[in-house]
């Protein structure tokens, strides 16, 4: 089909999205007929070599929609800004407070307040705290840690957002989570291994500090600065290919020569023998006593 630059322009200017409300009868209908244009809603269209674009199928269904947000794992992916295909099958999760049902999308009826809508990249989200906590009832948690770890959210907003919550379904679940969350965790292990801490007593750690070492940034799983001891959890997921066994290698050696011991402890330690690593790490953190030796 021959190209025509005023609807390239027009698809241009939309970040490739179209309405037949907006937009004139013929310029959709010539868009259509050289196959430009794909229609994805009712009256809703997208340019034809953005079709699995996530971005803007996202955008379409928002389109669609115009009192709704995305929710659920379609927010967490324009939050992110994930950029895997969308697949033909897929369907968009969105919130609004009627609810309702359309062609490719998954209605939850939810009002959101406007004060914890956000634009991420330019698609309408809740705030990423409340994603993270209306996902907390099924995923144990895991979207929280990963908003944790990229910076997308703290400890004392995943709080605030709890809130939003109350008297629905899975509180007490989310409410566990954004506890268990309270030191800033960054990943399942984490948030396992600061439980063991606190429950046993033992303070004066932090988690994932900015810590710089010459012209070397890490962020150690714990720090116990007054001590110089390093605590990392050693997940598979995340240390199991080679890139990640290197880095750790190299991690590591440069907390060494800054001062730092290092402990490292596996989810094995963790499940198998939770005691165990809390004495080790309550004798790596006791000092050991000044010894008098004038009245030897």
């Amino acid at each position: 089909m021959e190209r025509s630059p005023a609807g390239d322009l027009l698809l241009a200017a939309h970040n490739g999205v179209l309405t037949r409300s907006e937009h004139s009868r013929s310029a959709i209908n010539a868009l259509l007929a050289r196959q430009a244009i794909v229609t994805v809603h009712p009256g809703v269209f997208v340019a034809a070599d953005r079709l699995w674009d996530r971005h803007t199928r996202f955008a379409a269904a928002l389109v669609a929609r115009p009192a709704s947000v995305l929710w659920g794992r379609s927010a967490v992916e324009a939050i992110r800004a994930e950029s895997r295909p969308f697949e033909q099958q897929e369907r968009v999760l969105l919130a609004q407070p009627g609810g309702g049902a359309g062609a490719g999308l998954t209605m939850v009826r939810r009002r959101v307040s406007p004060a914890l809508i956000r634009e991420a990249h330019g698609l309408r989200c809740p705030s990423p705290a409340i994603v993270a906590v209306d996902l907390a009832c099924g995923d144990e948690g895991r979207v929280a840690e990963l908003f944790l770890r990229e910076g997308l959210v703290r400890p004392d907003e995943l709080v605030d957002a709890l809130a939003e919550f109350s008297g629905q379904r899975g509180l007490a679940e989310r409410r566990r989570v954004v506890v268990s969350c309270s030191d800033n965790p960054w990943s399942g292990g984490e948030r396992t291994l600061q439980a063991l801490l606190r429950d046993a007593g033992l303070e004066g750690w932090v988690a994932n500090p900015r810590l710089k070492l010459g012209g070397f940034v890490c962020h150690p799983d714990l720090l116990f600065e007054a001590r110089r001891l390093v605590v990392e959890f050693d997940g598979f997921e995340v240390h199991s290919s080679r890139q990640a066994f290197e880095a750790d290698r190299i991690r590591q050696n440069r907390l060494v020569l800054a001062g730092y011991r290092v402990l490292r402890y596996t989810w094995r330690r963790l499940s198998e023998d939770p005691d165990g690593v809390v004495e080790e790490i309550r004798a790596a953190v006791t000092p050991m006593p000044d010894w008098d030796f004038s009245q030897w």
